[in-house]
């Protein structure tokens, strides 16, 4: 995330301390600055050994008060350490010249996790997508070092301009999962080590080959974007129920091959920007769809991006705290009808909807037209019916305990609806 500083007016802004992590600052008020950043009060400029690292100077901390004992002390270390990289003996001159001049814990911390993110590469599959976007922004905001691994990496990144993919260090290589030898050649000429991937439907081994892959590549840790449907023993899931079972088979596959721990399964429930299937209607001003009063949870891209970005910077550590082993399972934190959710989207975007009930046939072949696999429309026809008969779409604990998951791994509540309509607004009404 990004940390901001606190000024008492807007200014340009200018990025300090480290590309891999930026604390974003107003480029003016040098002298209200200087106590918060450690710099000189007497030149409002760090010293010269603070600026080569990037990191900010301790307050007062000029060249004379590194003189004396503090000087001679480095002097040792440095020669003890011998080879070490310029930050762990920048670390320690920090501290040998705290005797004097003691500086803020937090300027240590933030160098070393840093150090570490900074070493992370995270290889993001499918980043044109909602989820892939989010993931890789997220995680860049972390530290990692990010690769968008794209079939056709000439393609925009949803939420990332030109400019903020050239500052932010982000790297673009062609690749594609259902090609496993585009992915080794992907993660060996990248160095990833860690990788977020999504579900390729179509191919013959449930992605097997491009799960060895990315192990025999080099990749340590994945994060894959399943579904709420793969519930249970994975090994008991049928056929039948295709999207359950298609994911399931993919950790199945990702077990096999990196171990229970060398992977996390993100199982989010229904994308708010499911809602965008009915974009061309909404422009029309009527939505016709089977089962209006349907209720789903509606959780935000952003959200599941989020967590996954935070998945992937804890690596295995990250899954550890989850009550349902390496599965993260999530929901948005409102139950709204399609009929609802579709009003609350036309009152954001200043529009009078109106909404037509569909049949079950005229629902499906609705769905097959918009580009779904005829197999998951049938499910999804499926679970509306079913959704629209019981009233709700979720059993209270394992909901509640859904929704709190967004909360624990991302330290914010999760985004409502209507939220998630503002923040997209030019894309729905375009």
């Amino acid at each position: 995330m990004f940390y901001a500083s606190i000024s008492k007016r807007s200014t340009a802004k200018k990025m300090v301390i480290c590309d891999t992590n930026p604390i974003i600052h107003d480029d003016e008020e040098t002298t209200e600055r200087s106590d918060m950043l450690g710099s000189s009060p007497v030149t409002s400029k760090p010293c010269a050994l603070h600026a080569s690292h990037g990191v900010p100077a301790s307050k007062d901390c000029l060249p004379n008060r590194t003189q004396g004992l503090t000087f001679k002390l480095e002097v040792i270390a440095y020669r003890l350490l011998g080879g070490t990289s310029p930050k762990v003996k920048f670390l320690l001159r920090c501290i040998t010249t705290s005797i004097f001049d003691p500086i803020p814990p937090w300027i240590i911390i933030y160098s070393i996790t840093n150090d570490i993110m900074a070493s992370i590469k995270i290889i993001v599959f499918g980043p044109t997508g909602k989820v892939g976007s989010a993931t890789a922004r997220y995680a860049r905001q972390q530290g990692a070092k990010i690769i968008l691994a794209m079939r056709d990496p000439q393609k925009p990144i949803p939420g990332l301009t030109p400019e903020q993919e050239l500052e932010g260090g982000y790297e673009r290589i062609q690749a594609d999962l259902a090609n496993p030898d585009s992915i080794s050649a992907a993660v060996n000429a990248t160095g990833a080590t860690r990788a977020f991937i999504y579900v390729a439907f179509g191919t013959a081994d449930h992605m097997k080959s491009s799960i060895t892959a990315l192990k025999s590549a080099g990749v340590e840790f994945v994060v894959l974007l399943s579904s709420w449907a793969v519930q249970g023993d994975l090994r008991s899931i049928q056929p039948n129920e295709f999207v359950a079972w298609t994911h399931a088979q993919v950790e199945i596959g990702l077990e096999e091959v990196f171990g229970v721990n060398g992977f996390a399964a993100v199982r989010p429930a229904f994308f708010a920007s499911n809602a965008l299937w009915y974009k061309r209607m909404i422009s029309e001003g009527e939505v016709k769809m089977a089962y209006p009063n349907a209720e789903f949870d509606w959780i935000s891209p952003e959200d599941i991006g989020g967590i996954c970005a935070t998945l992937l910077a804890r690596g295995s550590q990250g899954v550890e705290s989850s009550s349902d082993g390496n599965a993260v399972f999530l929901c948005g934190p409102e139950k709204l009808s399609q009929r609802d959710a579709i009003g609350v989207l036309g009152r954001v975007i200043g529009k009078d909807l109106k909404v037509t009930e569909l049949d079950a046939q005229a629902g499906l072949e609705t769905f097959v037209k918009l580009g779904l696999p005829e197999p998951v429309a049938k499910e999804l026809i499926g679970t509306l019916a079913k959704r629209d008969k019981e009233g709700t779409m979720f059993g209270s604990p394992m909901y509640e305990r859904a929704v709190g998951n967004v909360e624990e791994y991302m330290g914010q509540k999760p985004m409502r609806f209507e939220e998630w309509v503002e923040l997209n607004k030019p894309a729905i009404d375009a």
